[in-house]
């Protein structure tokens, strides 16, 4: 018994023949079926007044994406797989900043090298080198871009989420299915479930590897004028500026046009639950 949301949990219970004591286990009566309906609500209740009130509006966006969150982390695959992708994501980050300073060393060693430093056959292993490195990153991920499809993230968890709404919906009784908008439970399970797990989940997975990459592109910054040997406090200055007020500008942006994308966003739910409303009646 937990705060979260399980749904429908089905297990199923067998007797063993040789460790019953004082009574007799039939032959093909020692099995049964159990179902625990769980009595939380999506996804936890720390929101349950309010979401048993039907004031959903007052509910916190952010506090419940997060518990969301907690509910999908829990699940152990989709734990494993996740720290996988999030590890892949600063792989990718850690490749890419190698790069750049590989690029920066190939023009100011390799390619335009200064007079005392010329030797060409140097130089032409040196390419050649750094040429062939550059296919290693490459290989990498396209082998964890590959098996992502193998750690099963969106998959168990869009499984979960719709036998959970199913199941629910099996157990209701006939008052509460009246009541229940057939075109809704339909497009929260085809639609829904994948648009939440897509655009809400795997994003924020996608946002803690934009967090790394930018921080990768601040250590850039920083050892970009060490190969250079060009030390200048006003030059790193000028370099760290705009990585700074960057992530403050798309913030900012973010909020001023949160309010008018979280209206557009509920009058196409609305329409599509009412084109899937009716295709549902006629059918």
């Amino acid at each position: 018994d937990d705060q979260h949301w399980a749904g429908v949990v089905e297990f199923r219970v067998e007797l063993d023949a040789g460790s019953a004591e004082n009574g007799i286990v039939p032959f093909g009566g020692a099995e049964a079926r159990v179902q625990r309906i769980d009595d939380d609500v999506f996804p936890s209740n720390k929101y349950r007044h309010l979401i048993c009130a039907r004031r959903v509006s007052e509910v916190s966006p952010l506090g419940l994406f997060l518990e969301f969150f907690k509910v999908v982390f829990d699940d152990p695959v989709v734990r494993r797989g996740s720290i996988r992708m999030v590890l892949a994501g600063q792989l990718h980050n850690v490749f890419c900043i190698c790069q750049l300073i590989a690029n920066v060393y190939m023009v100011d060693h390799v390619l335009l090298p200064t007079a005392e430093n010329r030797n060409p056959p140097r130089q032409m292993a040196e390419l050649l080198l750094l040429t062939g490195l550059s296919f290693l990153p490459h290989a990498v991920m396209h082998i964890l871009r590959y098996s992502a499809f193998s750690w099963r993230v969106v998959g168990k968890t869009r499984v979960r989420l719709a036998s959970g709404l199913m199941n629910a919906f099996l157990y209701l009784n006939d008052s509460a299915r009246t009541e229940l908008d057939g075109g809704a439970l339909v497009d929260a399970m085809t639609h829904n479930t994948e648009q939440l797990i897509k655009c809400g989940y795997l994003n924020f997975l996608v946002a803690i590897q934009l967090m790394g990459r930018i921080l990768m592109c601040v250590v850039f910054q920083l050892v970009a004028p060490m190969m250079s040997c060009s030390h200048s406090w006003q030059t790193l200055s000028l370099r760290m500026l705009p990585m700074l007020l960057f992530p403050i500008c798309m913030a900012v942006a973010m909020a001023a046009r949160m309010g008018r994308t979280r209206e557009a966003l509920k009058v196409r739910l609305r329409s599509q639950r009412a084109f899937v409303a009716s295709v549902h009646e006629i059918v």
